[in-house]
């Protein structure tokens, strides 16, 4: 056990193996850089992943992990500017790697609408000990009722991105107007979360979803983008469940052969990312998936 911490005045007992019931029990920060960062805003955002991986993951052979069973707990994401300034925190359950809600900067703790009821519980009880409370989002965590949302209300969802982007979306967030007094509330998170799922939930799963939104966080401020939403990106993200149970059912299979051992049965992702049936293959895609998706 590492030596306690404290985060927004709680102290946290991280952990250095699962994540563990009692609200938040592990802290990872985020510095994103404005200037002209190059392979330092990548590298720090490849690590920030790193880290996520490590904690949330177990080792099922070569660099392919599964999550935790989930029984508690909660990671907290602290976002910072350069000056190392909070800008935003988001709180990732441990097992979905699904963002479950956020915090603002007046310490009120919004959770989405089809979170865990176990996280909402582990949000609920960090808020009550910083002397904050708890909120329904009035929205799910779901890509779809968050596209829903931006083109409602006359957008459309964003693609591209540079590092300016995640740090404003995040900001967002952290100081959003409480929903009662703010008709654009959904919109806001809708548009916040489509860039912040992009880069450290489905980042943390994919390969490519992590290297396109490191190739984002390498840009410096200068009207530069690079597209994170691709088909083959999104063909990903839309295979996650599926995906993850067939990583589930073959996990034996995967740790006991070699990396070119021929599967039982191959998986098909559709026509941007062809069929895996080795290991080989599958590290090529993805690093971390759901242990049990019936949880």
């Amino acid at each position: 056990m590492m030596a306690a911490l404290t985060f927004l005045g709680a102290t946290i007992q991280p952990s250095s193996a699962d994540v563990r019931p009692g609200t938040i029990t592990w802290i990872t920060t985020h510095i994103i850089t404005l200037q002209s960062t190059g392979q330092d805003g990548r590298q720090i955002y490849y690590d920030t992943i790193d880290e996520i991986r490590r904690v949330a993951g177990h080792p099922i052979a070569g660099s392919l992990s599964e999550t935790q069973t989930y029984n508690g707990g909660l990671i907290a994401l602290d976002i910072r500017n350069v000056a190392n300034q909070r800008v935003g925190v988001l709180f990732i359950n441990p097992h979905s790697l699904y963002i479950a809600g956020f915090m603002t900067r007046t310490n009120v703790v919004y959770y989405f609408m089809d979170a865990n009821p176990i996280v909402i519980s582990e949000m609920r009880h960090f808020a009550s000990s910083i002397g904050g409370r708890a909120v329904e989002a009035a929205i799910t965590g779901s890509y779809a009722d968050w596209n829903r949302e931006i083109s409602l209300t006359g957008g459309s969802p964003q693609e591209a991105y540079d590092a300016s982007d995640f740090l404003h979306e995040a900001g967002r967030l952290y100081d959003i107007i409480p929903y009662e007094q703010n008709s654009r509330f959904r919109r806001i998170v809708a548009d916040a979360m489509n860039a912040l799922s992009a880069a450290y939930s489905e980042g943390v799963r994919y390969t490519s979803w992590r290297d396109r939104a490191g190739n984002a966080m390498a840009l410096p401020l200068d009207g530069s983008e690079a597209r994170v939403y691709t088909s083959q990106t999104r063909e990903l993200q839309a295979n996650t469940v599926s995906f993850s149970h067939y990583m589930y059912e073959e996990r034996e299979i995967l740790r006991n052969n070699n990396p070119d051992f021929v599967l039982p049965r191959p998986f098909y992702f559709g026509p941007q990312n062809g069929t895996v049936e080795t290991r080989r293959q599958i590290e090529r895609f993805a690093r971390l998936f759901i242990s049990d998706t019936t949880k």
